[in-house]
């Protein structure tokens, strides 16, 4: 901010004067207040506001299990300023004894140049959305390997993108999942190995608790698809002057024996695992009828990414004035490895029913990106 017309005082010169007899004001701040404002549109397109305490971020980044103090030393920031990464990026090493390092978005945007600030300034950790993590790593695979710890989030992972900067060694790569609601990160999967799919989420972190429930509010078991509903501390007020759909959202958590304690429905279908990990499925509103069967688009983009050519991509439901409902397919290929709409065709006829293939495909040098760095999926 301009310094004209103001006078800028040195607290550590202030508080060398400070005398048995000054009064120095208690903050007044505690964890149930509310810490940040954060809009997030998700998947309806509508923007609302979660309320986000301050318990929520200690419970984030202090005596948890996901990351050690010594690995927040440098952080990159590196995420747009309105996205819940940010209180990561800020308060990790803020809380921590480290420093934020600022990445310009040009800079986040240009591979060479990103990596180069990373390892000028001794970067130990960062978190990025999944687009930038493959974009980088197809371009760069060691891009990462002078780090400590990288955290992929935001949409699925990209196995051959994983695959590349786990060869690469150094640093931790980690599938990470979590809503605003829940201040920003709720499971964590180290990944030491290539996951077989791009949806194993992994474990929730330290006092935050899952719960996968039938669409009657029931606990179901291992392998069953259900929405997942988070609870712990990490929860949200709620949604600013949306008191409707706080309610519908946020709900009463008759789990865990808390008293008082609420749980988030995130809206997102995933199932345990037998070792007690989370597998993520998709979304309850990303499913759709084709030809009377019920589809859910995330299984089939799992698939499409996972071919070796294809560095991201995204499904989508379209219909045409009264027609049938189609499934089209935007893929963005890895560097070098040019891919047919035909050769994509047959590896998702390989592993799909031939009603969950999509009729055509859209190979793209790019997919749209909203701010946040997350597909648009509006934009296609």
């Amino acid at each position: 901010l301009p310094l004209a017309g103001r006078e800028s005082l040195d607290i550590a010169d202030v508080e060398a004067h400070l005398t048995d007899q000054d009064v120095v004001p208690a903050p007044g701040t505690v964890g149930e207040d509310a810490a940040t404002l954060i809009y997030t549109s998700g998947s309806t397109g509508t923007p609302k506001g979660a309320m986000v305490p301050h318990r929520g971020i200690i419970r984030l980044l202090r005596d948890t299990d996901y990351v050690r103090p010594e690995e927040l030393r440098a952080v990159g920031q590196v995420s747009n300023a309105s996205f819940d990464p940010l209180l990561f990026e800020v308060w990790g090493p803020l809380l921590n004894g480290g420093r934020v390092v600022v990445v310009p978005t040009d800079v986040a945007l240009s591979p060479p140049r990103f990596v180069e600030l990373l390892r000028r300034e001794a970067v130990t950790a960062v978190a990025i959305v999944t687009a930038l993590f493959n974009s980088t790593v197809n371009e760069i695979p060691d891009a990462f390997a002078t780090l400590r710890q990288v955290y992929v989030g935001g949409e699925r992972i990209n196995l051959g993108s994983v695959a590349a900067a786990v060869a690469a060694g150094g640093a931790q790569i980690n599938n990470i999942y979590g809503p605003t609601e829940v201040t920003s990160i709720s499971t964590c999967n180290p990944l030491t190995t290539v996951p077989a799919s791009a949806g194993a989420i992994g474990s929730t972190i330290a006092n935050t608790w899952a719960f996968v429930v039938d669409e009657w509010g029931c606990l179901v078991g291992v392998g069953v698809p259900g929405e997942l509903w988070l609870g712990g501390p990490g929860v949200a007020w709620g949604y600013w002057n949306r008191a409707g759909l706080t309610a519908d959202r946020f709900v009463p958590d008759g789990f865990s024996g808390a008293v008082g304690g609420r749980l988030y429905r995130t809206g997102d279908v995933v199932c345990w695992r037998p070792d007690g990990s989370l597998e993520f499925v998709g979304r309850v509103d990303h499913q759709v009828k084709v030809r009377g069967f019920r589809v859910e688009l995330g299984e089939v983009e799992s698939v499409v990414v996972a071919h070796p050519a294809v560095a991201s991509g995204v499904v989508v439901a379209v219909r045409s004035g009264d027609g049938p409902v189609r499934l089209v397919g935007y893929v963005q290929p890895v560097v070098g490895e040019p891919v047919s709409v035909a050769q994509l065709r047959e590896f998702v006829g390989e592993r799909l029913p031939e009603h969950m293939v999509p009729v055509s495909f859209v190979v793209m040098d790019s997919l749209p990106l909203n701010p946040n760095g997350k597909i648009d999926r509006r934009a296609l």
